[in-house]
């Protein structure tokens, strides 16, 4: 979590300085609004291409990448955050959440939300006030979207609620395979396993592991000699291994990565490894985990059925397309924009109307209970009094 929060600082600096760099460009600025574009497709993590569609005056579609990543799409984009079944970001449990799980989920959301998320908005809100333009930030701001597109599939995703103008269009990065170079058709030809490590040295390594500056990772998971990915859990990563059908080991690092190594375990085509189960020198973790998803059929035919959920009859990248050609036919125009933002957070929790509804209760259980005691009187009242009369003189 330390790591992730210094990450998240980092990112905000680097945004706040891209932005004011940004603003005070006036050339570029000019540049760009005589190029007269219609829309400004923007990578949602990217808070300084915010601030485009205000100094163009045009609308915008925003791509999330990276997924609905929450909690910080939830507020900007209305995506609901249900912590009681759907793990947290760094989270590597997977549905049914036990309690320990939904007590992680609560403070990890409460630190993330008013902590990292509140604090970064602010800074950006003051930027671009300072440069005359709306307060927009990065989490809190509402989004002025006409759509928005996930990169991202249900194949792989844990089913939650999303609203109409969030489209969920599949694997962006995830594609056919091309054909390999001869060198790398010829190795895996020879070996029959793909581990991608980039951080290895080379000297230390046996004839069947090859350490190569950059590798064409989904074209080798294309390959069908490819049996197994070992791999840091990314979102792309991920996507691509099941688009492919390939199980997986997954040794998350960092941010989302413990998620989606937890979606490959829920899914049944892969296993996970701690990066503490890497210094451990005295087992064969690595090994035992590749020849577990390798020799059991059961990763491979896991594999095979996400597989299936996934191929679509259109692809992700056309889908994509159609959302961003529907934003320019309708003018940019916001109709598919829920009402909640125009709310605080107790009208929607509806406690007003609870309180309401209490308080009409309580006054109807007072009523009861006046009607009762008054009745109660009346009727002793009622007793003594013919009680009375009947006593002998």
């Amino acid at each position: 979590m330390l790591l992730l929060l210094q990450k998240f600082a980092w990112l905000r600096q680097d945004g706040l300085d891209l932005a004011e760099s940004l603003l005070t460009d006036n050339v570029t600025i000019q540049t760009l609004r005589d190029a007269k574009f219609d829309l400004v497709l923007r990578d949602a993590v990217s808070w300084p291409s915010k601030l485009l569609s205000q100094i163009l005056g045009i609308p915008e579609v925003d791509a999330l990448t990276l997924g609905c990543l929450q909690p910080f799409f939830g507020p900007r984009y209305s995506i609901p955050n249900p912590l009681a079944y759907i793990p947290g970001l760094t989270s590597t449990a997977a549905p049914p959440t036990g309690f320990k799980q939904r007590f992680d989920n609560l403070l990890q959301y409460l630190l993330m939300r008013y902590v990292v998320m509140s604090d970064t908005s602010t800074s950006e809100r003051k930027l671009s006030e300072r440069f005359g333009y709306t307060a927009v930030g990065s989490w809190m701001s509402p989004s002025t979207a006409a759509a928005v597109f996930v990169s991202g599939d249900w194949a792989l995703e844990w089913p939650f609620p999303i609203p109409p103008k969030v489209h969920m269009v599949g694997p962006l990065m995830a594609s056919p395979g091309k054909p390999l170079n001869e060198d790398l058709k010829t190795f895996l030809n020879q070996t029959g396993l793909h581990s991608h490590w980039t951080m290895l040295l080379q000297a230390l390594l046996p004839d069947h592991v090859r350490v190569i500056e950059w590798a064409p990772q989904n074209d080798i998971l294309a390959h069908p000699a490819t049996r197994a990915f070992v791999t840091h859990a990314g979102a792309n990563s991920l996507y691509e291994a099941a688009y492919h059908a390939v199980p997986v080991v997954a040794i998350p690092f960092f941010g989302d990565q413990g998620r989606y190594a937890a979606q490959s375990v829920s899914h049944g085509f892969g296993v996970v490894l701690s990066t503490q189960q890497l210094e451990d020198t005295t087992n064969l973790h690595v090994h035992d985990a590749i020849n577990r998803v390798i020799i059991d059929p059961s990763f491979q035919a896991n594999a095979t059925k996400v597989q299936r959920r996934l191929k679509k009859p259109r692809m992700p990248a056309q889908r994509a397309a159609d959302v961003v050609e529907h934003a320019l036919s309708t003018g940019g125009e916001d109709y598919m924009g829920t009402a909640e933002n125009l709310y605080a957070w107790w009208q929607l929790a509806m406690l007003d109307v609870y309180l309401c509804i209490l308080a009409c209760l309580a006054a109807a259980v007072g009523l009861v209970i006046g009607f009762l005691c008054l009745t109660g009187r009346c009727i002793h009242t009622l007793v003594k009094h013919f009680t009375g009369k009947q006593k002998p003189n």
